[in-house]
């Protein structure tokens, strides 16, 4: 006889503790691996690979446990089908990828949604697994929010002896650095900003808000004076971590998300949400100056005395919102429902305190932004708040990425370009030169990786779970609407957040919308569909997801332990310098993940290395080879571009290596070279305006005017192209940041210059020449820059007397070398 489907209420088997046992583990260990961060960088891999064969595991026996229950019955049953579209768009998008690497990266993380999804779907219909996860929800975001705390009063040592055991797999990731946990607060020019685990403040921010509107939902609607108090212990805090952020984004979401909340509420509710909060801000905003100077000065220099006044201080006010907030509940919410119990008949009820809090928070977001009540908020929270409009930088290059985002859809418009496409392909369509490897926002760096198919089974996924919740909910009674709220404020909030930045990019976060977008169906009342009672359709489902999860727990796992070996040749290769050693770790890497740009970057490094302390061409012959095979996969990345050009250079092969950066240098107009802050940086364009014109130097003392030519001329254009780049930064408005330098350096005015200037062109050479020099007189490049400058205006019967005189006081021989350029007959 076939076993029906779990119900609420009925006993645990083995299968459903095994299952709420690694999700419940999950759940705590996840946000301190910074939140899963999906930053396309080696540094985050490990605890993602860790993620993905923990989850793919969690699949396997989910699978198992779909061969007892699953039967394609209900609405919510076709959705565990939809969701398979999600990993099966990123995997058909992997044929048009921008990166192999960050393609396939994103088709692993989809398993993890998707055992999240179907264990929050059918295992959180039992009311006691749903209570569990609810709370262990909230108990590791609250951990989060005072792991923050501890960072901003100063305790460094405290951040990262609290979770060294938790990130020994991150050993060439940031997150501990001298034993403390990174980057828990920013230090930028605008101030200190609070990102406790994320270190990223408005990632955390987001986080913030689905808290804070869990803790108010779980005071109110709880029968439990000591869950009541809990949550409103937190609510402080969590306000005080929120402004702490500086987040202007979530300042402007926070009243929107309210008033969309408080419609689901009913008005006895509504007007509970809305007078906790507004005694939880005011009581905040009362201690918020004296709790940021506080940390500010911890943040300078560590006082045991000032940490201890700080937290006594923020526990204090915590406790006194506390005692205030129970006391609501137990005399006046009572009183409240009862009074209110004939106008909650009323249709339009639901509806009656959310317009007039659109009226008064109007009011109130004038008052505090345009007048002098601003001036109750600390220094650096009030300039974010009077920041606060379209025109400011931070809105103005989001609308530019998502410009460049629509770009990017325009070339691959079905199925986008793989997982990680805007961090692969955004220096190609970027408007000017910003460095983002996000696109700051979930929606377009979706379509850009999926396309507009993948965009639109989300969409279709997502709004199908939407309709089922909220027909549910209308329908239900107060019991089953409040089993799923929780799970559906947390989706909307950070979905909505993730609108303005890039929340959806850490694992742990996206991972927790998609357990909580099955916790929101899990108890609805979908009603059933025409049953298709074959006997293999109950076997056919769990037997696919079965088999896709095995295959990825093995998938991950070489992953992982590819990862483990680079990490052992970086090792070896720091404490032993042995390159045999170090090889046999690393080719362990690369015959797991053959095509991995770092590691096969790391093994072209040291060929080329071997190479040039052994001239033995096996060397190079095999770092070609495995650099020929990572470009097929890896064509856009700019390392693998460098070291192509590094192998050419090391060759002699000038003109492979100019046309090569020519090919790049048309998918890559802004490019300002590996890192623009390393004085011996060089980009593209130097690179082709200085072979251009060596090589045309070449070819004009072997008489080839032709070549000569052809080499200048396209020096020229390209030096054109440049001045083209730069009249688009003229037109940027004045308050958008134009993002890195960009613009003629001295190299790029040498070689310019000399080829005007050996033309016999001497007006265009000095007015070349000028932009390349500096005041930096002991800089053997600038004195050359400065020689071919002062010769040219000499050949124009004019001359830089200042000038001449500080260049032959730091050097007395470039009187000779002027001499020489002047009298030199550079004409064929």
């Amino acid at each position: 006889m076939v076993e029906k489907k779990t119900m609420p209420g009925e006993k645990f088997t083995a299968w459903q503790w095994g299952l709420i046992g690694s999700v419940v583990l999950f759940l705590f260990w996840a946000p301190f691996q910074v939140g899963l961060f999906n930053g396309n960088t080696i540094n985050y891999e490990s605890p993602i690979y860790t993620a993905v064969c923990w989850m793919s595991i969690t699949l396997v026996v989910l699978a198992g446990y779909f061969f007892k229950i699953w039967r394609l019955e209900e609405q919510k049953d076709w959705l565990s089908l939809l969701v398979l579209g999600l990993p099966l768009t990123y995997f058909i998008s992997l044929s048009t990828a921008g990166s192999s690497y960050y393609a396939m990266n994103m088709v692993y993380i989809q398993f993890v949604y998707v055992a999240l999804f179907l264990f929050g779907a059918y295992v959180l219909k039992h009311r006691a697994a749903n209570r569990i996860i609810q709370s262990v929800v909230l108990i590791t975001g609250y951990l989060v929010v005072w792991y923050g705390m501890i960072a901003w009063f100063g305790h460094a040592k405290l951040t990262g002896s609290l979770v060294s055991w938790l990130v020994q797999g991150f050993p060439y990731g940031p997150i501990l650095t001298d034993g403390s946990y990174n980057q828990t607060i920013w230090v930028q020019a605008i101030g200190h900003r609070l990102s406790s685990v994320f270190q990223y403040p408005n990632t955390y921010a987001g986080l913030l808000i689905a808290l804070m509107f869990c803790a108010v939902f779980m005071l109110v609607k709880s029968q439990k004076w000591y869950v009541k108090a809990l949550n409103a212990f937190m609510l402080v805090p969590i306000i005080i971590s929120f402004f702490l952020t500086l987040s202007r984004g979530a300042i402007v979401l926070v009243p929107i998300a309210f008033l969309f909340f408080m419609f689901f509420q009913k008005p006895y509710r509504q007007i509970l949400w809305v007078v906790h909060l507004g005694i939880a801000f005011v009581i905040s905003l009362a201690f918020l100056g004296n709790l940021t100077d506080t940390g500010l000065k911890l943040q300078e220099q560590f006082s045991s005395s000032l940490a201890a006044k700080g937290w006594l201080t923020l526990l204090g006010v915590s406790l006194l919102y506390t005692v205030v907030a129970v006391l609501i509940e137990r005399f006046i919410a009572p009183w409240l429902e009862k009074k209110l119990e004939g106008f909650t008949q009323k249709k339009w009820s639901h509806f009656a305190l959310p317009v007039a809090a659109i009226i008064i928070g109007g009011i109130a977001a004038y008052v505090f932004i345009f007048t002098s009540a601003k001036n109750i908020f600390p220094e650096s929270i009030k300039s974010r708040l009077e920041s606060i409009n379209f025109q400011q930088h931070s809105a103005l290059e989001r609308v530019t990425f998502y410009k460049d985002a629509m770009k990017l859809l325009g070339d691959y418009p079905a199925f986008g370009a793989g997982g990680g496409a805007w961090a692969a392909l955004y220096e190609k369509y970027q408007h000017n030169p910003y460095t983002s490897r996000q696109a700051h926002n979930f929606a377009m760096q979706y379509l850009a990786e999926t396309g507009i198919v993948g965009f639109l089974i989300l969409v279709a996924f997502l709004a199908l779970i939407l309709y089922f919740f909220i027909r549910s909910y209308i329908r239900s009674n107060d019991e089953q609407r409040n089993s799923g709220f929780l799970y559906f404020m947390i989706a909307v909030a950070l979905f909505a957040h993730s609108m303005l930045d890039f929340d959806l990019s850490y694992v742990y976060l996206s991972g927790l919308v998609f357990l909580c977008l099955g916790g929101m169906i899990a108890n609805t009342s979908t009603p059933e569909i025409k049953k298709l009672n074959h006997p293999s359709m109950q076997y056919i489902y769990p037997s696919v997801v079965g088999v896709l999860a095995v295959v990825m727990v093995f998938v991950s796992f070489n992953s992982l332990t590819a990862n483990a070996s680079y990490k052992t040749a970086n090792r070896v290769l720091d404490e032993t310098k042995n390159y045999n050693e170090t090889v046999v770790h690393l080719d362990k890497a690369l015959s797991k993940r053959p095509t991995h740009p770092e590691y096969a970057k790391m093994k072209i490094t040291l060929l080329r290395s071997a190479f040039q302390q052994t001239q033995d061409e096996g060397f190079y012959n095999e770092g070609q080879q495995l650099l020929d095979k990572v470009l097929k996969k890896e064509a856009h990345n700019r390392i693998l571009i460098e070291l192509q050009i590094l192998q050419y250079e090391m060759k002699g092969m000038y003109d492979e290596a100019l046309q090569f950066a020519r090919a790049q240098l048309a998918d890559r107009l802004w490019d300002t070279g590996l890192n623009p802050d390393d004085p011996k940086n060089i980009t593209l364009y130097e690179r082709i305006m200085m072979w251009d014109h060596d090589l045309g130097e070449k070819a004009r003392t072997e008489q080839d005017s032709q070549n000569m030519n052809a080499y200048w001329d396209d020096a020229l254009a390209v030096y054109g192209k440049l001045q083209e780049q730069m009249k688009i930064l003229e037109s940027l408005p004045e308050e958008q940041n134009q993002g890195r330098a960009f613009g003629v350096t001295p190299k790029m005015a040498l070689a310019i210059g000399q080829i005007h200037f050996k033309r016999g062109d001497y007006a265009a050479a000095s007015e070349t020449l000028k932009l390349g020099i500096t005041q930096d007189y002991n800089n053997e490049e600038n004195r050359i820059v400065i020689r071919w400058y002062l010769a040219s205006l000499l050949k124009q019967n004019t001359n830089d007397q200042a000038l001449h005189d500080a260049l032959i006081s730091a050097d007395p021989n470039e009187q000779q070398m002027i001499d020489e350029l002047v009298n030199t007959n550079f004409a064929l």
